[in-house]
């Protein structure tokens, strides 16, 4: 099937970028695997090799057809599943739109306002980073280059700020508590990136070659996450696993010149990025309702969306229990497990199966 090519890779890596990074600056270290400080710098290391062997059946559907989407693959087998499975991608990136809603509700309601009802911004926040699904993917793509520069710039100055506190002493030794963990640990990362899921929707829209864009986005998101934990580590130590949002103790002791602390600006950073990660997974789980469903109904869809995510979001805000309940890293796990790996290479004998057949219509 035809479409649209609306974006290039590296707006759409940009989005990519912005959307991932925000679930390591909301890290909470209670819902991860416990390990000692200094395995999480291999968790980071093994990142890499679990993406790209993770995508492998992604890519391989992609390099098979590039104009197909993951639905336009299941139509070939039955038009139902086609629907079904876009229906189901659906609800795969509405909830992970609830996740990064919610944590940052438990980060505003435990640290920015823990006396104040924070319900009604919440809404506000889901109303209009859903609301700008409306806009497209290319603009959603212009904005996520500038984001992705403001997060460089924050970055940058905790790093270069902290500097003179890094402590040596505060690495633990490594594999203290045995491997097991820190794969667990590595696997939990790895479920966090709902956004390799989104390529099954996204890439006949990409104007270019999204191959070598992929490498270079884990790469530069694994050396944004390498830094963040080493820096954390070194001028934590100890202190790191104790906090609910370590990130946001680390910019806390930053002073930069008149800003004085850089929490202030790291906070706002953290609402673009929740802007921009909203907008995006609204706008991937309309494109899969209109998959299903028929394209005339955009708008509400959209609606629909900003009313599913306003209610559940009021029902879990500042409540950690609610939030842990479906936050709990295997549910992740599963999840990336059945709609990045499973369903793609469960689609690809039939794709490479069609095309086999057209070849041959082609030579007859």
């Amino acid at each position: 099937m035809t479409n649209t090519h609306q974006i290039s890779p590296a707006q759409l890596y940009s989005i990519f970028f912005v959307s991932r990074i925000l679930v390591t600056l909301t890290y909470i270290p209670t819902l991860n695997e416990v390990v000692l400080s200094s395995d999480l710098l291999v968790q980071t290391l093994l990142y890499p090799l679990g993406m790209l062997v993770s995508a492998l059946p992604l890519y391989a559907l992609y390099k098979a057809r590039p104009d197909w989407d993951l639905f336009d693959c299941a139509y070939r087998i039955s038009p139902v599943l086609s629907k079904v499975l876009a229906v189901l991608y659906a609800l795969f990136f509405l909830f992970t739109a609830l996740l990064s809603v919610t944590r940052f509700d438990l980060f505003a309601t435990s640290r920015l306002f823990p006396d104040s009802d924070f319900t009604i911004f919440l809404l506000i926040i889901i109303l209009i980073g859903c609301a700008a699904a409306g806009f497209g993917l290319e603009a959603l793509g212009r904005l996520s280059g500038l984001v992705v520069l403001l997060v460089c710039i924050t970055l940058g100055f905790v790093v270069a700020v902290l500097l003179p506190r890094f402590e040596p002493l505060n690495f633990t030794p490594l594999f203290y508590d045995g491997l097991a963990p820190t794969l667990r640990g590595a696997a939990t990362f790895l479920a966090g990136t709902a956004e390799t899921a989104a390529l099954a929707v996204i890439a006949p829209r990409v104007r270019g070659k999204l191959e070598k864009g992929f490498v270079k986005w884990t790469l530069w998101l694994t050396l944004a996450m390498g830094l963040l934990f080493f820096c954390a580590i070194s001028v934590l130590g100890a202190f790191f696993d104790t906090q609910l949002f370590p990130f946001h103790s680390l910019a806390a002791l930053a002073e930069f010149s008149v800003l004085q602390r850089l929490d202030a600006f790291h906070t706002g950073v953290w609402i673009l990025c929740l802007f921009v990660k909203l907008a995006f997974f609204t706008l991937l789980t309309v494109t899969c309702l209109r998959k299903a469903f028929g394209k005339k109904l955009k708008k509400t869809y959209i609606a629909g969306c900003i009313v599913v995510l306003g209610i559940a979001a009021v029902i879990i805000s500042g409540d950690f229990e609610r939030f842990a309940a479906i936050a709990r890293p295997e549910i992740m796990m599963v999840l990336f497990a059945i709609f990045v790996v499973l369903i793609p290479l469960c689609l690809l004998p039939a794709v490479k199966k069609q095309i086999g057949r057209e070849k041959e219509a082609a030579v007859v």
